[in-house]
């Protein structure tokens, strides 16, 4: 597999017929690996995806969901979003949570704390919106300033309210 001339291919397809399947495929050449995804090209045709229009029918699901929720008289879901700092970066990210929030009718808390707050602070802060039933989902921003251990934040948030899945129960660790 080592040899200059020799191309590797990794191609996933997805035939209806026969489910899903994934191939390593070793072929010697280009024109030869050229050949295959011109025979392989029926069977995957090229499909442009309206990413905006995805995105704009999950949100009008995710919308339904929450006025449901709220019409059988339980409480929008909540979500604290906590950023530390001042990272332009992390600051416009975090802003289109909150307009997404405010958008599908969930309760957002946006706690903004300076870059130099300490450690203490924040999980203390993390500990507060742990126990707050009215807030479901936890979302610290990253990247932390460097004073602060961000794998102690990460474990911090109950692993039932962590939004990014970081928590190592959530990836199995």
């Amino acid at each position: 597999m080592g040899r200059r001339s020799e191309t590797t291919t990794l191609c996933r397809h997805r035939a209806a017929e026969s489910g899903p399947w994934m191939a390593l495929i070793t072929l010697p050449t280009r024109q030869s690996a050229q050949r295959f995804f011109e025979r392989l090209q029926p069977l995957m045709p090229a499909k442009l995806i309206n990413g905006r229009a995805v995105a704009d029918a999950v949100l009008d699901d995710v919308r339904q969901a929450v006025d449901a929720r709220k019409a059988s008289g339980l409480p929008p879901p909540g979500l604290a979003v906590i950023l530390v700092g001042d990272d332009p970066a992390s600051q416009t990210y975090v802003g289109s949570k909150r307009r997404t929030c405010d958008k599908l009718g969930l309760v957002s808390e946006a706690h903004d704390l300076p870059a130099n707050a300490s450690e203490d602070a924040l999980l203390a802060l993390i500990d507060r919106c742990n126990a707050n039933a009215a807030i479901h989902g936890i979302l610290v921003q990253l990247p932390l300033p460097a004073h602060i251990n961000a794998t102690r934040v990460i474990e911090r948030i109950d692993p039932a309210k962590d939004v990014d899945g970081f928590h190592p129960y959530n990836i199995g660790r």
